[in-house]
């Protein structure tokens, strides 16, 4: 059983769809256009009640993770799902913080009817396959990004964008350039939800890093209304990269975070950095999706 059906929040509803999945079978009433998107979300959503705040409507709400848990990719999918649950709204816009060069084969993946072939071309690109694995590329991930292909054939509102623009050379200038990208994902949808998932130091809204107070984060150089999260585990443990490589990582305890998962976010934590920070208790560590599925890509397995 993989990461994704080890997560305390996630339903039998998670658990069937991944065994559906598994089997190389994707039902016609969760991929076809006709499905009900309310019947798709309670086969693939680990929650939609997440209280989202108001810039979600009028702006960007970035998330800000700390890359390699099941936990963070899982809460954003619920963030997502949450959107989707208010038919008002006339799209939602979905950033993940992948390279601009993924545009081409996330849209391709999120197109196709998710059968083993389809994952791995996907996993097949250099991206997924690099050998500093970062915890962009968990099998969490990937599960997200294929929770996103079963809500989007079910509601079309729903868009994907990746706005990991390395193309400026200067220090600083890779976050100016994400933020441009994301804001034109974001124009092309007028009056849309507008969700995104990035490390933790680009949803900063305040200056400064590693020396140098100028620094300035991602999420300073967005328009229009901002808010931020920063998600918090409680010890645990991440697949990450650190000073002394890539793998798994133990991560301290914290006597000033909550031990269960704020869910629904209703006990937002007050930050200097953030809008808020958001518990998700002790971290479980999701290893690269090559590594889980190999050859043999399907979710669930």
């Amino acid at each position: 059983m993989t990461s994704i059906a080890r997560v305390g929040f996630m339903t039998s509803r998670i658990t069937r769809i991944a065994a559906v999945l598994s089997g190389c079978l994707l039902l016609d009433a969760v991929a076809g256009a006709s499905a009900d998107d309310a019947t798709v979300r309670q086969e693939v959503c680990p929650r939609d009640d997440v209280l989202l705040p108001a810039e979600a409507r009028s702006g960007s709400v970035l998330f800000g993770e700390m890359h390699g848990s099941v936990e963070a990719p899982a809460f954003f999918l619920g963030a997502v799902c949450s959107a989707l649950r208010d038919r008002s709204v006339p799209a939602v816009v979905v950033g993940l913080e992948f390279p601009l060069e993924q545009s081409e084969p996330i849209a391709a993946y999120l197109d196709s009817a998710g059968r083993p072939a389809d994952g791995t071309a996907l996993l097949s690109t250099a991206f997924w396959r690099r050998s500093e694995q970062d915890g962009r590329t968990s099998a969490a991930m990937f599960e997200l990004v294929e929770g996103l292909r079963v809500l989007s054939h079910a509601d079309s509102r729903l868009q994907v964008a990746v706005f990991d623009d390395r193309s400026g050379d200067a220090r600083g200038e890779r976050e100016r350039m994400m933020a441009r990208a994301w804001q034109k994902s974001r124009a092309a949808h007028p009056g849309a939800m507008s969700l995104a998932l990035t490390g933790n130091l680009h949803a900063r809204r305040t200056a400064g890093f590693a020396g140098d107070p100028a620094y300035r984060p991602m999420a300073m150089h967005l328009d229009g209304p901002v808010a931020t999260y920063a998600f918090r585990g409680n010890g645990g443990r991440i697949w990450a990269c650190m000073a002394d490589g890539c793998g798994i990582h133990d991560q301290p305890g914290r006597d000033d975070a909550a031990s269960t998962p704020d869910w629904r976010m209703e006990r937002v934590v007050p930050s200097q950095n953030y809008d808020g920070l958001v518990d998700l208790g002790p971290y479980s560590p999701s290893p690269p999706a090559v590594a889980v599925y190999g050859t043999h890509t399907q979710p669930g397995d």
